[in-house]
């Protein structure tokens, strides 16, 4: 997997979480506090400005309830089709 491709999954990812904690109504706080990070850090998640650890993903993921895994596939599967358009 190259560094592009790699950044578009990352970013596809990123904004599948984002979705879901509007579709859920929180901001960045009420998340921060459910998932026990930073809010800043979501923000800069959230803005392309940092890249997430695993950890990070995971309590984001589960503060949520938000599958993990499949988003990561999702994210996999547009940013492949994006690469070849």
């Amino acid at each position: 997997m190259d560094e592009a491709h790699l950044e578009r999954v990352t970013l596809g990812l990123i904004g599948l979480l984002k979705a879901r904690r509007e579709e859920l109504g929180l901001t960045t706080w009420q998340l921060a506090e459910a998932a026990d990070l930073n809010q800043s850090a979501i923000s800069l998640l959230e803005r392309g400005k940092r890249n997430p650890t695993l950890d990070t993903l995971l309590r984001w993921a589960d503060a949520l309830d938000f599958d993990l895994g499949e988003a990561l596939q999702k994210a996999q599967r547009e940013a492949g089709k994006r690469a070849r358009s």
